[in-house]
């Protein structure tokens, strides 16, 4: 282990792949979170308007399907 390399490097096997792929880890949980908050956004804005329209409203789970989002 080279001097000056980080605590988590010595302890173990595990830490190690897990420190080896964080960039990628944390990129693909921000990707995630943002998809969820816009798609839980534009259901929010989707049903708003059909409440406004005399429609029935989408739920959350219906809006995903939908070529909208």
């Amino acid at each position: 282990m080279k001097p000056g390399a980080p605590a988590i490097l010595r302890w173990g096997p595990v830490w190690r792949a897990i420190y080896a792929r964080s960039l990628g880890t944390v990129l693909i949980v921000l990707f995630l979170l943002s998809f969820v908050m816009q798609w839980t956004q534009s259901a929010a804005v989707a049903a708003q308007e059909a409440r406004e329209y005399g429609e029935v409203a989408p739920t959350v789970w219906g809006y995903l399907g939908d070529p909208q989002l």
